[in-house]
């Protein structure tokens, strides 16, 4: 699936972020909106066999308002310069660990795993979980044939 399209127009909406252009192009945005929900819709379709709680998952449980909540932020630009979309058990409204779909210009795009600001004991509970199996974390995540296909981990 290619999104040279969808990169492009989401690259037109950095430059022109405003209502009366996405007004103007709303057919288009439709167009890559969909686009990106059909990607979505497939990795749900490959995912879905290896986890029950994927079962009853839609795109659109999963994938963010392409609108700026503007109300407390300095910047006022009305919309997006990304698509994003979390699979979890739950869709988007879920606080589970969780795949993050980011699809945005300048090489931004990607797929990460893990959890979004957790509450306070999931975190305690997650570095724990880290300390004691330290040693075999870090043979995994420094594996060559690991780094070759997932690239280095961030945020170490």
């Amino acid at each position: 699936m290619s999104f040279q399209i969808t990169l492009a127009f989401l690259e037109s909406v950095k430059e022109n972020n405003n209502t009366q252009w996405l007004h103007t192009y709303r057919d288009l945005y439709h167009q890559e909106k969909d686009r990106f929900a059909d990607f979505i819709k497939k990795l749900l379709d490959q995912l879905k066999p290896l986890n029950q709680d994927f079962k009853d998952l839609e795109p659109k449980d999963c994938i963010f308002r392409f609108n700026r909540d503007i109300r407390f932020s300095h910047d006022k630009s009305p919309y997006k310069e990304h698509f994003g979309a979390v699979i979890a058990p739950g869709g988007k409204k879920s606080d589970l660990p969780c795949l993050y779909v980011h699809l945005e210009p300048g090489n931004k795009s990607m797929i990460a795993g893990g959890l979004y600001l957790p509450p306070t004991p999931v975190i305690h509970h997650v570095r724990k979980s880290i300390s004691k199996h330290f040693k075999e974390r870090n043979k995994i995540i420094n594996n060559p044939e690991f780094k070759k296909t997932y690239g280095e981990v961030q945020g170490k």
